[in-house]
């Protein structure tokens, strides 16, 4: 007698208890990973309301000479008026950096409500024209109602010459300053002439100073001959002198103030003025 059996297909299985315990608790974790992400974007959105979590106090690192803190904490103060974490740094800083005296500047938060500014000022190296000034990179500044330093030099050329006008005042600059000299004004014309108007360092001394005309090739080689020249015979006459022209290929010419021609020889000796 054979004995017969029989399979079921397709009829329900149950999963293990463990199977069921862990998708259980995974389901429970996917919900509290859900509700805490809620609820930190509901804190996140509420710190990013205008009043709340507000900045409290604004610190500054920086020289201040022709700025003050009130003059930057007014520049920024429409900015300054979100929450502490939506403030917008970029515009923060293009804010002070509409001070016209404003050079870099850089603004970062300092927990728990602290902005602070670190910025540096233009340093002005030279008059420009008639109210402009230039600052030390060669960028053209107008300061309305500064009146400046006295002891500036006056730069004047074509409109965007002023790199070339700062270059070649910083080149001359040091080489009558070995004969006691400085530069009072330099200018290039519209022909491209230059021309400077020169004064002795000593402040005992006249300021009046006197002319020199450059022209507009080998310019160089026209200072370093009247360097020479100078300082070898025309240091004691400089308060008489009035203009002093080095256009020529083999020389120079002097006029002199009204009434100021020396009534000596001032040269006594050969100079060779094409070394």
């Amino acid at each position: 007698m054979s004995a017969t059996s029989a399979i079921v297909i397709g009829g329900p299985v149950r999963p293990p208890e463990s199977t069921r315990l862990s998708v259980r608790r995974h389901r429970q974790s996917l919900w509290v990973v859900v509700v805490a992400v809620l609820l930190l974007v509901l804190a996140v959105d509420h710190m990013l309301q205008p009043g709340v979590f507000p900045v409290k106090r604004v610190t500054f690192e920086g020289e201040f000479r022709y700025v003050s803190p009130q003059q930057l904490e007014r520049a920024m103060s429409k900015q300054v008026t979100g929450s502490y974490f939506a403030l917008d740094l970029k515009e923060l800083e293009d804010a002070a950096r509409t001070i016209p005296w404003v050079n870099k500047v850089s603004i970062r938060r300092q927990w728990p409500q602290t902005l602070h500014v670190k910025y540096t000022e233009h340093h002005l190296v030279a008059h420009w024209d008639k109210d402009a000034w230039l600052t030390h990179s060669g960028k053209l500044l107008h300061l309305p109602g500064y009146q400046g330093l006295a002891s500036l030099p006056r730069l004047h050329g074509p409109a965007g010459s002023e790199s070339r006008l700062l270059d070649r005042q910083r080149r001359i600059t040091p080489v009558l300053r070995e004969v006691g000299l400085k530069v009072m004004s330099l200018i290039q014309n519209e022909r491209g002439s230059w021309v400077a108007k020169l004064a002795l360092i000593d402040p005992g001394t006249s300021k009046l100073g006197f002319k020199l005309l450059l022209g507009k090739e080998q310019l160089d080689a026209h200072l370093r001959r009247f360097v020479r020249v100078f300082s070898a015979s025309l240091v004691e006459h400089a308060d008489r002198l009035h203009t002093v022209d080095l256009r020529y290929p083999n020389g120079f010419a002097i006029a002199w103030k009204a009434g100021a021609r020396p009534q000596v020889a001032i040269v006594n000796r050969t100079f060779n003025l094409n070394e």
